[in-house]
């Protein structure tokens, strides 16, 4: 008994590993930097913890954590914030190396985890009500060694529902740690079954940009000034308006064309029109023409301007124009028109 407790004091002595999983989220782009994926909602950490100092044994029965985990994690931001996410730590991954060992069934522990799984030199624990459980094998070894070498968390996170957690909050850095002790059994030297806890803590950094339109500003007077071709007989006129979209953009701009009216230009007298075309022709642009002569060009009335990389300033033209209207269509004087168009963030 008094070497079981010189045991735990000396566990309490030893310093805390982390095991960090890093999230980039721009918009509704979601970035793993250092998780696997292991099928739906699951993931593992591409890194593993390394295991110290374990006693060695001449049979090893791997089991989860010491507690239970909930289903969701608080995530503070630098600036105090708290946001509730749908992050479950689940489960865990154990990495014997090249231990020769020989399956055998687990007849002393419970409860068992619902998924107990031994792949090579991969063992995975998972369950979903309980992480206080056990494999249902042992791995036994033909003589004393190190039981295993490294091991790593499994953890449950629905993307969708984390990108509806953050909405509506600010950018910033956020985190959020719980702990994680890992708690596995072993055949001692005097042939006993006891177990050891490794402490350990499961840490989430969650870097989020967040989309945001702040204020779009068009600059252009919209005079469309006529030039004649006596040749042919024919008027054109062009101008150019910049856009200039301010806030925070990790893909772009969704931009829809709303139906307000004809997209043509009516004399004063409103005896002639004179149908008019609206192009971006930037490389940013999901569509080249989205008013031709006077007809939508555009599926849904909608198109989009993409960009690479986030940005705070996006900024393009609009060419508004007619081209080649007979003279004798049209009457001298004023004309005018409008169109409008209706910008939100890119998801």
């Amino acid at each position: 008994m008094k070497r079981l407790v010189l045991w735990s004091l000396l566990l309490a002595a030893m310093p805390n590993y982390a095991a960090t999983l890093n999230i980039k989220i721009d918009g509704q782009q979601v970035r793993f930097d250092n998780a696997i994926a292991l099928g739906g909602n699951q993931y593992t950490l591409s890194d593993w913890s390394i295991a110290n100092g374990l006693m060695p044994t001449s049979q090893f029965l791997p089991s989860a954590f010491v507690t239970d985990k909930p289903d969701t994690m608080t995530l503070t931001s630098n600036a105090g914030q708290n946001v509730e996410v749908a992050i479950a730590v689940n489960g865990l991954q154990y990495n014997t190396a090249s231990n020769p060992f020989t399956r055998g069934d687990n007849l002393f522990v419970t409860p068992v985890c619902s998924q107990s799984q031994l792949s090579g030199n991969i063992i995975t624990l998972h369950d979903n009500q309980t992480q206080n459980c056990s494999a249902d094998f042992s791995l036994d070894y033909p003589q004393s060694i190190t039981p295993f070498y490294f091991y790593r968390p499994t953890f449950n996170i629905d993307t969708a529902s984390l990108l509806n957690a953050l909405q509506g909050q600010a950018k910033g850095v956020y985190t959020a740690t719980i702990p994680a002790d890992i708690k596995y059994y072993y055949r001692s030297a005097g042939g006993a079954l006891t177990y050891r806890i490794l402490p350990d803590v499961f840490t989430v950094n969650l870097d989020y940009t967040p989309n945001s339109l702040e204020s779009i500003d068009v600059s252009g007077d919209g005079v469309l000034n006529p030039i004649y071709d006596t040749t042919n007989h024919t008027v054109s006129a062009e101008t150019t308006f910049n856009i200039t979209a301010i806030g925070q953009f990790s893909t772009g701009l969704s931009i829809t064309l709303l139906l307000t009216n004809q997209f043509k230009l009516s004399s004063a007298s409103g005896k002639t029109v004179i149908p008019y075309s609206v192009q971006c022709n930037e490389a940013n642009c999901e569509d080249t023409d989205w008013i031709k002569n006077g007809v939508v060009q555009l599926d849904n009335n909608q198109t989009s301007y993409v960009i690479q990389s986030p940005s705070s300033v996006i900024n393009f033209d609009l060419n508004v124009n007619y081209q080649n209207i007979p003279s004798k269509d049209v009457e001298t004087g004023t004309y005018s028109g409008n169109f409008t168009l209706m910008f939100e963030e890119l998801y």
